[in-house]
């Protein structure tokens, strides 16, 4: 499907929106917002990278009661019964403000020469919907899920 000679450096987007892995989780959220993405790397002050935080992370860092999950009777979100609500990966507040507290401490990484088949196979297999492109320990790069997506969608409308 994605056998057409592709690569990373193809479809990737540059360059990449970091964070460092002492801002707030206020400052990580508005960055997020203006940039419209969902998720950046982490570099610690050295600028290497440590970790990758997504909205979801930001998300879950804010705490909830058992009552706050199930959305108003009515709404096409109501959970019931016999779908369980996996509980978040923390229920407290973490314990600093800083995006450390919440990010996933590892990221994965490809060269700009990997194809593009074997982007979506890792994405596939680690169920992750971003992919940073290196150069060494340099960050150039991120493709996404919805770059291999408008990937596919354009081989679609070429065989057409």
């Amino acid at each position: 499907m994605f056998s057409v000679g592709l690569t990373a450096k193809d479809i990737m987007s540059s360059p990449v929106v970091t964070v460092t892995d002492s801002m707030s989780l206020d400052q990580v959220s508005q960055l997020l917002l203006t940039h419209q993405i969902s998720g950046a790397p982490v570099l610690d002050d050295k600028g290497v990278p440590v970790g990758v935080v997504t909205l979801k992370d930001v998300v879950r860092s804010e705490p909830y009661q058992e009552s706050e999950i199930a959305a108003p009777v009515g709404t096409q979100y109501v959970l019931k019964p016999e779908q369980p609500v996996e509980p978040f990966a923390s229920q407290k507040k973490p314990d600093g403000d800083e995006v450390n507290s919440v990010m996933t401490p590892y990221l994965y990484r490809v060269e700009e020469d990997t194809s593009v088949s074997e982007i979506a196979r890792i994405m596939t297999l680690a169920h992750i919907h971003r992919l940073f492109v290196s150069e060494g320990n340099q960050i150039i790069g991120v493709v996404s899920a919805l770059d291999m997506l408008k990937c596919y969608a354009g081989l679609k409308a070429v065989a057409a």
